[in-house]
């Protein structure tokens, strides 16, 4: 009796050490400018459209999470223009219209990517089968400034709990759990050999 429950109890450790599933799966949101038209650069021809600074220029991302989502990981806006000038330009991003972001790098004569890391304050507070983030482009300086706006991807990776889905799937074993684990292999063995070295003692019997 006393073999079954301390076999019991080290398969229940190896039950415990199991490493949880987390599902880190990514996901991506690209709005590609087209209103004014291309713009060539160099010898790269795209579709753009001009944005002035008559007044704030406002577009929504809108992301739609399948499985549903539990929560976000991360998330990055990367915005690609031409024709912003430093000197004299000041244009700034913001998310959801008001949490700034940072500002557009000097981009005459190239196609320039900027990137920006969205705070997890613009994450929203529930989470399942979609997210909508407003973003917003000012330029307060005197003149009139345009530039061209190629395009805007909003990315990242959030979370699901669902356990059918195996693509981008990551084990994360917890540092209890690889304990627990190599705890209940130690006292397998330990057990695995007393049972050996009882079978050796029993006495043989004649031919």
């Amino acid at each position: 009796m006393r073999k079954q429950v301390t076999f019991l109890i080290l398969g229940f450790l190896i039950l415990l050490a199991a490493p949880r599933m987390t599902l880190a799966l990514s996901f991506s949101d690209i709005i590609d400018f087209a209103a004014s038209g291309t713009q060539t650069v160099g010898s790269d021809t795209r579709t753009v459209t001009t944005v002035n600074d008559d007044s704030p220029f406002i577009y929504t991302h809108s992301v739609t999470f399948s499985p549903p989502a539990l929560s976000i990981a991360s998330a990055t806006l990367a915005l690609t223009h031409t024709h912003v000038s430093v000197n004299g330009e000041l244009w700034t991003v913001a998310g959801g219209t008001s949490t700034f972001l940072g500002t557009l790098s000097e981009s005459n004569g190239a196609w320039v990517t900027d990137t920006f890391t969205i705070p997890t304050a613009l994450y929203p507070s529930f989470i399942a089968g979609s997210w909508s983030l407003a973003v917003k482009l000012t330029e307060s300086t005197s003149g009139n400034d345009t530039f061209d706006f190629d395009k805007s991807v909003l990315s990242g990776t959030y979370v699901t709990g669902s356990d059918t889905v195996a693509v981008a799937a990551t084990n994360v074993p917890e540092p209890s759990a690889m304990f627990l684990l190599g705890f209940g292999l130690i006292g397998l063995r330990v057990f695995i050999s007393y049972r050996f070295n009882k079978m050796k003692q029993l006495p043989t019997k004649a031919p």
